[in-house]
């Protein structure tokens, strides 16, 4: 589940559907991020967490893409792989960070960060405030002795019981609700 778990409606739902589509001794690897452990220094205005937080409270809801997107979702995953029933889970955090890039890498860097979280056209007060917010932001990521760090996690879990083993790994996708919700299909790897 590359980049796609944070943006699923159930992600409860999604871990346990995961779950019983495994056979036994099988794998779930989850890659996704987490906007609150994201570092930005010196940023003694908080541009950064300005515009995380007009992005939550006017943006993110209104694009269909990302209606329920969690964006602190990295941390969260250990414990909903947990209680789906995984073992063994294991995280990992990879760091990009903004050190030792010249200034169009850090450039392209924030426009990487920043490209989805425009706000619709139709809603002028919005795209004027995340404009200003951007702008401010940009200044940073022009700075040499900027640093901002977006971690992303890399998330393992294994189900219980030995690989080859029998098992009911049937998923029954067809008569799940999440088979098929905004856009979002959950299958087994084929």
């Amino acid at each position: 589940l590359a980049h796609t778990f944070q943006h699923l409606p159930d992600k409860a739902a999604a871990a346990a559907k995961a779950f019983a589509c495994l056979k036994p001794g099988g794998f779930v690897v989850i890659k996704t991020v987490d906007d609150s452990l994201k570092a930005s220094w010196p940023d003694p205005d908080g541009i950064m967490r300005q515009v995380m937080a007009f992005y939550e409270d006017r943006v993110r809801a209104t694009k269909p893409h990302t209606r329920h997107t969690d964006r602190n979702n990295g941390a969260k995953c250990y414990g909903l792989l947990c209680d789906a029933g995984f073992e063994g889970v294991s995280i990992d955090v990879r760091h990009a960070t903004t050190a030792g890039l010249g200034r169009d890498e850090r450039l392209a860097f924030f426009e990487r960060m920043t490209y989805f979280r425009k706000p619709s056209p139709e809603d002028a007060e919005a795209v004027q405030r995340m404009g200003e917010l951007l702008a401010q932001w940009r200044e940073l990521f022009l700075q040499d002795g900027y640093f901002f760090d977006s971690p992303t996690f890399m998330v393992v879990g294994r189900k219980p019981g030995a690989a080859g083993t029998s098992g009911d790994a049937s998923c029954a996708l067809r008569d799940e609700a999440l088979v098929e919700r905004d856009g979002f299909t959950l299958a087994p790897m084929t």
